[in-house]
């Protein structure tokens, strides 16, 4: 199971050559640096993840400077997931006999406690389903966790058990215990009462004393819960907790704020549960669609998926 960045973008290679251009710099840059992570989509584009905004910010500026990539930027986005708030149930018997394809499986899920991660437990008895699907049931789980069932986000902190199923000599394939498992699994999903989890994060910042109040009322209206402000000689240091939707694109204003005469650290806190309608699609980031270099795009539309660390 793949964890989940707390940002990500998508780009989009302007040519062939800019495509292995792409390949060729994110190898060595996510070599360089584990916290980076990519994969490519049908599409042909890449989704790069990181931890932060100032991280992914390097990551292009060095693919445009010492990769010579020419490649349009979507927007960030927030690494949002999905979990689960109590155990259920889920089956499917996928049978095809025109395609001599047969697989039944039936699971549980179970929440498990935030940051646990994602665990399966293979509790089959006797020859309910042969050994040797238990891998293909297991990959069908793993991509149905990583689509998730709300709004496309992974899935994360549950226990999937599988404990009853059903084959046959002649149909039964991998093919189809993979499908079994995975539509087993939304079935489930969707009856566990899911919900959406947002990453919380813990700043700390440290500005020059002049500029003490401006910035603390600026992190009232981003709605972060001041926990500590304490005075150093002509530097005030401030701890609070925010959503990292309601911190987003908050360097450039913190500058302006100080006259560059503060900085700040992002560090994780955890995940709780999201507003119903996350409203980060409009805010600010690296910007929609910018082109590393002015050429036009080979194809119009943004792209809007969430990512899952590779």
């Amino acid at each position: 199971m793949r964890k989940v960045p707390l940002l990500s973008i998508a780009l989009t290679p302007m040519s062939a050559d800019d495509a292995v251009r792409l390949a060729r710099g994110l190898s060595v840059l996510t070599a360089e640096d584990p916290t980076v992570t990519w994969r490519p989509l049908p599409s042909g584009d890449v989704v790069v993840g990181a931890i932060g905004e100032l991280q992914l910010e390097i990551v292009v500026d060095r693919l445009k400077r010492e990769f010579e990539v020419s490649a349009f930027v979507d927007r960030p986005r927030i690494g949002y997931t999905e979990t689960v708030t109590r155990e259920a149930n889920g089956e499917m018997k996928y049978a095809k006999q025109a395609l001599r394809q047969y697989a039944h499986v039936k699971l549980t899920v179970h929440p498990c406690k935030r940051g646990s991660g994602n665990w399966f437990e293979n509790n089959l008895t006797g020859e309910s389903i042969p050994a040797e699907y238990v891998p293909a049931v297991q990959a069908g789980i793993e991509e149905a966790l990583d689509a998730g069932v709300l709004a496309g986000y992974p899935v994360q902190d549950i226990k999937v058990v599988l404990h009853d199923g059903s084959w046959h000599d002649v149909d039964s394939t991998d093919a189809a215990f993979r499908m079994a498992a995975g539509l087993a699994l939304q079935d489930a999903l969707k009856k566990a009462t899911p919900i959406v989890l947002e990453p919380v994060m813990r700043i700390h910042l440290e500005v020059a004393d002049d500029y003490k109040d401006d910035v603390v009322q600026g992190l009232v209206k981003r709605r972060v819960r001041l926990e500590v402000l304490e005075q150093r000689h002509q530097t005030v240091v401030i701890d609070g907790v925010g959503r990292l939707a309601d911190l987003f694109g908050y360097a450039p204003e913190l500058r302006a704020t100080t006259h560059d005469r503060g900085s700040y650290t992002l560090s994780l806190h955890g995940y709780e549960p999201a507003p119903p309608r996350p409203d980060d699609e409009e805010r600010g980031g690296l910007g929609v669609r910018e082109p590393m270099h002015p050429r036009p795009s080979p194809r119009a539309g943004n792209i809007a998926l969430p990512l899952d660390e590779a």
